[in-house]
């Protein structure tokens, strides 16, 4: 038998109603068609869904999630990157970290480069920028990832590392920090691997003789193995030009033939690493080649 619900649901299919001639539907007083009414007696037309079923809120998705108070800048270049709409704020831990508002790095980093055309602008922001360096916990401030409303950002280190008038310089100041984090050793490995991070694909090299210089300069086979080896490895991605690819080779070589204290096998793996992404001429490629050939059977050894 048939339940209610279904007597009633043929009942309305069985009663048409009054119909015009030629079969159109009657209109009402309204001058709507009955064929247009809704269930709940509301007119709408051919192929609209009912009002009941259509979404009327909008899910907004607000990436703002920082809730942390600024604080006055401590030196001349906080003072400089606040009027470039940058702040300094603090936590609910009370530490310090870079808000750039409703930017991205990427933003920053070509309103920056187009304030460093102004040469003038350009001294007093890097010279303003070594100083604020010279407090040690700006550096890990600066290492660190900036917050802004649309989320995470590129660090103030790195995005003056990205710029082209600054590149130069601010990796200089880098490599120099990291140099003296590896005299201290003690707390400094976690600092020492934000500056590595900061030169891994960055991905226009404008400088890279000014960069080798930087690397080269430095006493990096007497860094902690971890750094060292992360610095060697990147070295392919920092030097991008095949005239300074050649010098780093010779450089890397000379390295490999040295007697290196800590972890020698590390740095000879990461050394030969490098050396296989660089560019060298066709001595120099059979050398690496032959090293590369004993290093494997070694590890088949092993």
């Amino acid at each position: 038998m048939w339940s209610d619900a279904e007597d009633d649901l043929f009942d309305d299919f069985a009663d048409s109603g009054p119909t015009a001639a030629g079969g159109d539907s009657v209109r009402d007083s309204g001058g709507t068609s009955l064929s247009q009414r809704n269930f709940s007696g509301k007119a709408m037309r051919a192929g609209e869904l009912p009002t009941d079923t259509q979404r009327r809120d909008r899910v907004v998705v607000n990436y703002n999630t920082d809730h942390g108070e600024a604080v006055d800048p401590s030196n001349e270049f906080e003072k400089m990157l606040l009027r470039e709409g940058i702040e300094v704020r603090c936590d609910e831990n009370y530490k310090k970290y870079m808000y750039i508002g409703s930017t991205t790095s990427d933003a920053l980093v070509t309103k920056l480069e187009s304030n460093m055309r102004v040469q003038r602008y350009k001294d007093d922001l890097l010279d303003a920028f070594e100083k604020a360096l010279e407090e040690f916990d700006n550096l890990s401030t600066y290492l660190e990832p900036t917050h802004s409303s649309c989320g995470i950002q590129e660090s103030i280190f790195r995005v003056l590392i990205i710029c082209r008038s600054s590149q130069a310089k601010a990796f200089d100041l880098l490599m120099g920090h990291l140099q003296q984090l590896q005299k201290e050793k003690q707390n400094s490995l976690n600092l020492s691997q934000l500056c590595i991070a900061q030169i891994r694909f960055i991905n226009r090299i404008y400088h890279s003789r000014a960069l080798f210089c930087s690397i080269f300069e430095r006493d990096i086979e007497k860094w902690a193995p971890e750094i060292r080896n992360a610095l060697i490895s990147s070295i392919p991605e920092v030097l991008t030009d095949v005239s300074v690819q050649l010098e780093a080779v010779r450089e890397l070589h000379s390295l490999l033939l040295r007697d290196v204290k800590t972890d020698p096998i590390g740095c000879k793996l990461a050394i030969i690493s490098a050396l296989s992404l660089l560019n060298c001429d066709a001595e120099t490629s059979t050398k690496v080649n032959h090293i590369l050939t004993l290093y494997r059977l070694l590890d088949v050894l092993l």
